[in-house]
């Protein structure tokens, strides 16, 4: 066992360094340190508060999600949560999904299920939300040099329409009669796992398609959309003045592409997002603005990601020491995953 965690660490770090090299490789070390001494300190510090801040719209919207489950979550509970779910996704194993629904869910006395579905409408939503986004950004940009962003705008309505399709299914699935029937679909199909382990399978199972369901109000369901829009919305202007501290000359519509496509990478589960937040970053502003940029770009990338990993980083810490959490919970859903 402790050979194959260490084949695939081993792995892991060439994967990381192979896109380190890809991404960094026809940067020269010199103009890379002229760029970085010519960056904007009052620029890096307005991202920082950005970065920071936009937390606790995460946390408002979650509590939004929970509210049928949970009417009352202080934002105080839930910004820490969310942010220790940040911090330990910078580990390797990406738990912190996991981890702070089932932390959240313990202490407020809601079923596991519920919680991890909530995280994974958050999710789902953002998803949705950043492809539209990253969409429509496209449209407004006249001239695009990349051939692939270029095919991509060309059929950007196809995709918008499919995105807008996903959205109506997931409104579909807050129909009471629907609910039912994935019910006894769960039930149905439960009858597959072993006795031993059917009954607490299937209640999962159960109270994970409750988590998902948008079992909300009106005023709750605008208030959800407002804040899913406002995640996003809030973060651009942040990203559009970092990307200027660094000379990088760009529309409002260039880093909304830029930073949709930031937010796709940071999908693939690398520890810190090593190699692949870099390679996007630096590639997708060559993409839209030209080779050009390289230099700067890559000056901009590491400073980046160097506060996006240590906001998440600090903010984590002090929100893990605040709710009385110990390293050992870290051990307990690593097992559990």
């Amino acid at each position: 066992m402790a050979t194959m965690k260490y084949i695939k660490l081993i792995i892991i770090l060439v994967f990381v360094s192979f896109l380190l090299y890809l991404g960094f490789k026809d940067v020269s070390l010199g103009n890379m340190i002229g760029a970085l001494k010519n960056a904007s300190i009052p620029a890096i510090i307005f991202f920082i508060i950005g970065t920071w801040s936009q937390f606790f719209i995460r946390a408002y919207r979650w509590g939004i999600l929970l509210r049928p489950y949970k009417k009352k979550i202080p934002i105080m509970t839930l910004y820490n949560f969310t942010v220790i779910g940040y911090m330990l996704n910078m580990f390797p194993g990406r738990v912190g999904e996991l981890a702070k629904a089932f932390m959240l869910a313990k202490q407020e006395n809601i079923d596991k299920g519920i919680g991890l579905g909530s995280v994974f409408l958050e999710r789902l939503i953002d998803f949705l939300t950043i492809v539209i986004f990253f969409l429509i950004s496209l449209r407004l940009i006249p001239d695009i040099n990349s051939n692939f962003l270029n095919s991509l705008k060309a059929n950007s309505f196809i995709f918008l329409i499919i995105v807008f399709f996903i959205f109506l299914i997931l409104f579909l699935l807050n129909n009471k009669n629907f609910f039912l029937f994935a019910e006894k679909t769960i039930l149905f199909f439960s009858k597959l796992i072993p006795q031993k382990f059917r009954a607490d399978v299937s209640r999962f199972l159960i109270d994970f398609a409750k988590g998902i369901r948008l079992k909300i109000g009106f005023m709750d369901a605008i208030k959800l959309i407002i804040s899913s829009i406002l995640v996003w919305v809030y973060l651009i202007p942040f990203y559009w003045i970092m990307l200027k501290g660094f000379g990088i000359i760009i529309t409002v519509s260039e880093t909304t592409t830029h930073l949709s496509i930031l937010v796709a990478s940071a999908a693939i589960p690398t520890p810190g997002m090593a190699g692949t937040f870099d390679i996007t970053s630096i590639k997708s502003l060559i993409e839209i603005l030209g080779k050009s940029v390289e230099v700067k770009a890559a000056a901009y990338t590491i400073v980046l990601h160097v506060i996006v990993l240590l906001t998440q980083m600090i903010a984590g810490a002090i929100a893990f020491k605040m709710q009385k959490l110990d390293l050992s919970i870290l051990d307990k859903l690593r097992k559990e995953k």
